[in-house]
Parts: structure tokens; C-alpha cells; sequence
């Protein structure tokens, strides 16, 4: 059984025992499942989930936008520590075009000037990588006319990865993002 399947059992058996889970007890497991290891110990990895974790009691208002976080997060950077410490990483950056784990570019809503601070592994970049994950995804969210649902996400990570719209059904790549956001949030929400 994975890490991730196991924490889900725990977060159902809570469920039935009318208990909480722990927002720590998804996310760090969850960021340590996906996030690649060659770049730091398990325990520098663990405190940087840690970090990922508070930034989001922060940031996130609702399980599903940590959830969606989270799902963008592991999509675009896979939780690389090169790319969180604002490096150019092996898994993104888009040669230097992009920061922090959400693969930020200079926009409207995120000025060069807030879009230069995005990158680090402390808890305030962290944080600030979260508003603009957030900021971005609800913004073509709203522009798509969609919300938080398995459909809506699905369009949202199409809008977020592409900048536009999807015609149709969006892509398999945004549907796949969007069941991990269904479990996420299913593990989230309990």
C-alpha cells in the first residue's frame, strides 16, 4: 500500500470514528510521495513539507484550494527543491521564464517585481508561491465561468497550464490533474 493510500484509510477511518484528520497528516505525505529525493535527505524533505503545509493553513481559505495547490504543485514541479528554492530546476523553470513550484510567470496579476520574490524554501516564499498559484488558477477559473468541482478544475488546470479556455472537453493531462484533486480533496475535506 502507498504512503498516500494509507493516510486516505486513516483520514476514512477518522471519518467513521467522527474525528479530524490533520491537514499535515495529507499534505506532508503527499509531498513526500511525489517530490523527487535526489536533491535533499528525508529530513530536509520532510521539513520542507512541513513548510509547504503551514504556507497553505495560511493561503488556502478551503480544502479545495489546498487540494488545488497541492494538484498544481506536483504537476508543474513535481515539489522540486531546485525549482522551490527559485533555481532553474531539472523538472521546470521554463529556462529561467518561471518561479516557485506553481511555474509562475510575470503576468498582470504577479508583477516582476512580486514575481521575483516568489522563489525560496523559506515559509514567507512559500506562502507568497501559494497567493499566486491561487491568484492565477481562480482567475481562469472565473474567466472560464467555472468553480471548484471535478469538471471545473479539470477546465481551470487547462486555463492555468495553456492561459486559455479550453474548446470542448479540456485535455486528458487537466482531467488527470483533476482526479488528483478529487482525492485530495475528498482527503482534505475530512
Amino acid at each position: 500500500m502507498n504512503v498516500f493510500r494509507f493516510f486516505l484509510t486513516i483520514a476514512a477511518a477518522c471519518l467513521l470514528a467522527g474525528s479530524a484528520l490533520p491537514i499535515a497528516d495529507v499534505v506532508v505525505p503527499f509531498v513526500m510521495k511525489h517530490a523527487g529525493r535526489d536533491q535533499e535527505t528525508v529530513e530536509q524533505l520532510k521539513a520542507r513539507a512541513q513548510t509547504i503545509d503551514e504556507a497553505l493553513k495560511y493561503e488556502a481559505k478551503s480544502p479545495a484550494q489546498k487540494a488545488a495547490v497541492l494538484t498544481l504543485w506536483k504537476a508543474e514541479a513535481r515539489f522540486a527543491r531546485d525549482v522551490h528554492a527559485g533555481g532553474v530546476g531539472k523538472l521546470g523553470s521554463d529556462d529561467g521564464r518561471a518561479k516557485c513550484l506553481g511555474q509562475i510567470h510575470v503576468n498582470r496579476k504577479v508583477p516582476r517585481a512580486v514575481w521575483e520574490t516568489l522563489g525560496g524554501l523559506d515559509l514567507a516564499a512559500t506562502r507568497r508561491c501559494a497567493w499566486a498559484t491561487l491568484t492565477i488558477l481562480e482567475g481562469k477559473m472565473r474567466y472560464c465561468r467555472v468553480w471548484y468541482s471535478s469538471e471545473g478544475v479539470a477546465v481551470g488546470f487547462h486555463a492555468y497550464a495553456t492561459g486559455k479556455c479550453p474548446k470542448g472537453e479540456p485535455n486528458a493531462k487537466s482531467r488527470k490533474r483533476a482526479a488528483t484533486w478529487v482525492r485530495l480533496h475528498h482527503a482534505l475535506s475530512q
